[in-house]
């Protein structure tokens, strides 16, 4: 669980910044508080927790975790798979066309700049050229950040947008139905 935590906080940190969003250290140290938080409610252990107080510390634990811990097992794997299939399914446009297999493709891409070469290749994530995906986004990214910090309230209009073109895309990807979190065990 704690290795959980520190992938969702350290992987998408680290991940946005390589796609070119500046995220400040008071957002760094929001996010780390939030995941550490997260913990807690999750029951990990407070004396595991009280040594994620800075991001330092939390980056010197991440590391000595991903030296012992194994590979993603099968259950990971099959996780990783199908949400790969997610963007291709759930692409605009009438079936798995062309728009399908490129925002599939451009999604792999995407997420091997979020978890690094290593994460990805133990997860199967696609290698290929849609690998440089980040690149592109970057260059489009980096001076709209500029000036999403230069110009008073952009964040709060940049947050309020974003948010509203979420929610209809999940309510188009799920036709008004309330979506379902029922899990299967084996």
């Amino acid at each position: 669980m704690l290795g959980t935590l520190l992938e969702f906080s350290l992987l998408m940190m680290d991940g946005a910044r390589r796609l070119g969003f500046h995220v400040s250290q008071r957002e760094r140290n929001a996010i780390l508080s939030m995941w550490r938080y997260c913990g807690h409610l999750s029951g990990v252990d407070p004396w595991l927790l009280s040594h994620l107080g800075s991001e330092g510390e939390t980056r010197r634990i991440a590391e000595l975790i991903r030296l012992v811990q194994p590979g993603p097992d099968e259950d990971s794997l099959a996780l990783t798979r199908q949400l790969l299939k997610v963007p291709k399914q759930n692409a605009r446009g009438a079936g798995p066309g062309a728009l399908g297999v490129a925002v599939s493709r451009f999604h792999n891409g995407l997420a091997r700049a979020l978890n690094g070469p290593e994460i990805a290749d133990n997860l199967g994530i696609p290698n290929d050229f849609w690998r440089y995906s980040e690149y592109p986004v970057r260059v489009v990214l980096t001076p709209l950040e500029r000036l999403r910090r230069m110009i008073p309230g952009a964040s709060r209009i940049v947050a309020h947008a974003s948010n509203q073109i979420i929610r209809k895309d999940l309510e188009r990807i799920l036709g008004g139905k309330e979506a379902e979190f029922g899990a299967t065990y084996r």
